[in-house]
């Protein structure tokens, strides 16, 4: 493996620390936009997922405004949900639950 002029092969991350959902909520005025919140003690929240099932994960979209937020906008599925958040080191966090008309 050739690295070309100035580049350094990169080290394997050290962050084992997975990243947490700290809220999920329905935004105010709306019944049909759901916001997660979500941190990471050591690096950065790359990714927030939600399944209403607990196999089948979809993305949710970054909040650009504030950079610990991620939105669903969409016909909310009824009953249960779950969510998870992956770090920029791949480590996945445990699944938040989030029930219809409640707030985590």
């Amino acid at each position: 493996h050739i690295l070309g002029a100035g580049m350094v092969r990169p080290t394997r991350s050290t962050d084992r620390d997975a990243p947490v959902v700290t809220s999920v909520s329905t935004m105010e005025g709306t019944q049909k936009t759901l916001v997660a919140q979500a941190a990471d003690v050591a690096g950065e929240v790359a990714a927030v997922e939600w399944s209403a099932d607990g196999r089948s994960w979809h993305p949710m979209k970054r909040d650009l405004s504030k950079t610990d937020q991620w939105i669903m906008e969409m016909p909310l599925p009824r009953g249960e949900l779950w969510f998870r958040a992956i770090d920029d080191s791949l480590n996945i966090g445990k699944e938040r639950h989030f029930k219809e008309s409640s707030e985590l």
